[in-house]
């Protein structure tokens, strides 16, 4: 059975489980730490989560898809978003393409992974598309302030901008709370990613209005990881080493290919010398055949005459 927790508005119970947002994820399960949880993690189920993460896309394409672990109530009732506490499966350690260990943490915390040796800078944000123009920019400002009441509390804070996200964003993401999941530099656009990795701005407070050339945005910002310059540069050296070995193979390649095919073309050229020769040998023999008949048939003409 799934643990359960109480909705922060209503009370009710729900199955407390989290969605686990990823991009491009290789996903292999590292390890499982599910001890906090007090369940157990079949690693059979992790197909799943691979099968799930494989059609995880970057939201600035427009599409969203959850990588999300397997839990047996996966199913039935609402997922719990990410201010939910940690489900069955979700506590378990993952390999990101970008290079960055993931772990879900806390089973009574907010479902925040944890970047571990990260080369690049990625951010977990949500937003709210207000329009544009000076209509756009006030409605973000009364946005905004609806939301003033809860900038104590975390956890309302981010229920209260879900129901407004779905409930007046203009971004396809709305219906998801505005949920844009985590992301690295630049996967959206460059004028939003100004300001979400800006480390002036404040994480876990509302921010906007916010301009783009998408329009007016109010944002808030969950989580964000800037990559320092060591991982950077070890980054760089590691992109320049498969660079490298790229132009090795490349190289081998071609080289491979022109060696082939010159050979191809030695034994061509055998193949005709060979042929030349055999031609003319049995030329050389059918002409002797015939001189020979012919002075055999002269002279039996000679005879006769």
């Amino acid at each position: 059975m799934c643990p359960t927790d109480r909705d922060p508005i209503d009370g009710r119970p729900r199955p407390v489980r989290v969605t686990l947002k990823t991009l491009r994820v290789f996903l292999s399960i590292a390890a499982v730490d599910a001890a906090r949880a007090g369940v157990t993690v079949d690693p059979a189920r992790a197909i799943d989560l691979r099968a799930n993460a494989r059609r995880a896309r970057a939201l600035g394409r427009g599409r969203r898809r959850d990588a999300r672990a397997w839990s047996p109530e996966r199913d039935r009732g609402r997922m719990s978003r990410r201010t939910g506490t940690i489900g069955v499966a979700t506590a378990c350690a993952l390999v990101v393409s970008v290079g960055v260990a993931w772990r879900g943490v806390g089973v009574d915390a907010r479902a925040r992974l944890e970047i571990v040796n990260a080369a690049h800078d990625i951010a977990h944000v949500s937003h709210i598309l207000c329009g544009s123009g000076d209509r756009g920019k006030q409605k973000c400002q009364d946005y905004a302030e609806m939301l003033t009441p809860h900038a104590d509390d975390a956890r309302m804070l981010d229920h209260a901008f879900a129901e407004l996200a779905r409930r007046y964003s203009e971004c396809p993401t709305g219906s998801d709370g505005g949920d844009l999941g985590y992301f690295p530099r630049g996967e959206m656009a460059k004028d939003f990613e100004n300001v979400v990795f800006d480390s002036k701005t404040p994480e876990e407070t509302v921010v906007g209005p916010v301009e783009t050339r998408n329009g007016w945005h109010v944002m808030l910002i969950h989580h964000r990881h800037l990559a320092d310059e060591e991982a950077k540069e070890r980054a760089r050296q590691k992109a320049e080493e498969m660079r490298k070995e790229r132009m090795e193979r490349a190289e081998a390649q071609k080289k491979y290919q022109e060696e082939r095919a010159k050979r191809k073309a030695e034994r061509a050229s055998r193949r005709r010398q060979r042929d030349d020769e055999r031609h003319s040998l049995h030329a050389d023999e059918y002409h002797h055949d015939l001189s020979n008949r012919l002075h055999e048939h002269l002279r039996s003409l000679h005879e006769e005459l």
